[in-house]
């Protein structure tokens, strides 16, 4: 089961922003000249692939940027995202090379507030929906409202969140139905996707329930409501403290992916 995903076609997402170089000014004095020094924060590291012993997952990103542009996997499935004014502004999805559908985001004082989805058939574009975001006073997105073809209201998503910023807790009502949702818990190594920048935005729409925007790592997500769930989540780190491996084990069956990761150039 997709953690993130709604029970929609369209396969969501806050601001994550790459953490910059600080410089230490070289001061103004008499011979022998002091050398200037450049400090870092810390290293940013971005994932570029993904592998199991049943699926490769390969990212590609805008050259010397934090902004994700494609994913490809060994089944031969693709997202393309493409960007307007440096915010997300399309995503087309391809099956077999053939292009499938394709979401297109409108924004407002730099957040995405609404998203239209579409199936292409044909080289016929039929809209599937489209759904609706609103913030909190921290800029981290509150609530998702979901629509039909018919502009009829389907589903309604409220996030909570934990004292570090991830996500603690999704809310659903659907179909007059509440009570059910996620709850999420956290290691306090480094996030594999947290430097990847409008990660909250697209990581909904990427079909991988594995990927998630947050500052740290899942370690388990508890299912609620009609159907429960229980999804643990263990890691191996590298030097950098970003998780090099993941196993995830559902329904008592374990799935092991290699993370590797580029060095982001600041």
């Amino acid at each position: 089961m997709n953690l993130y995903q709604s029970s929609r076609s369209a396969l969501l997402l806050m601001f994550l922003l790459s953490n910059v170089q600080c410089k230490k000014k070289k001061l103004n004095q008499p011979l022998p000249e002091e050398p200037k020094v450049e400090t870092h924060n810390r290293k940013v590291f971005l994932p570029v692939k993904f592998e199991s012993k049943n699926l490769t997952v390969i990212l590609g990103y805008q050259d010397q940027t934090a902004l994700l542009t494609s994913l490809e996997n060994s089944g031969k499935k693709k997202v393309e995202i493409s960007y307007k004014n440096e915010m997300p502004f399309k995503i087309r999805y391809y099956d077999q090379e053939k292009p499938i559908g394709f979401l297109d985001f409108q924004a407002n004082n730099r957040k995405i507030i609404n998203v239209n989805s579409w199936k292409e058939e044909l080289k016929v574009n039929i809209s599937t929906g489209n759904y609706t975001y609103s913030y909190d006073s921290q800029n981290r997105i509150a609530e998702v409202h979901y629509y039909g073809p018919d502009h009829v209201l389907s589903e309604q998503n409220t996030f909570s969140y934990d004292a570090e910023g991830n996500l603690s807790d999704i809310n659903t009502e659907f179909n007059q139905n509440s009570g059910m949702g996620f709850s999420y818990h956290y290691d306090v190594k480094h996030g594999i996707f947290k430097d990847v920048a409008f990660f909250w935005i697209l990581f909904r729409e990427l079909g991988y329930d594995f990927f998630y925007p947050t500052k740290n790592n899942p370690v388990s997500a508890e299912a609620k409501g009609l159907k429960s769930e229980h999804i643990t989540y263990s890691y191996r780190y590298n030097e950098q403290n970003y998780p090099s491996e993941v196993t995830i084990t559902r329904n008592n069956i374990n799935e092991v992916y290699k993370i590797s990761y580029r060095e982001l150039s600041q």
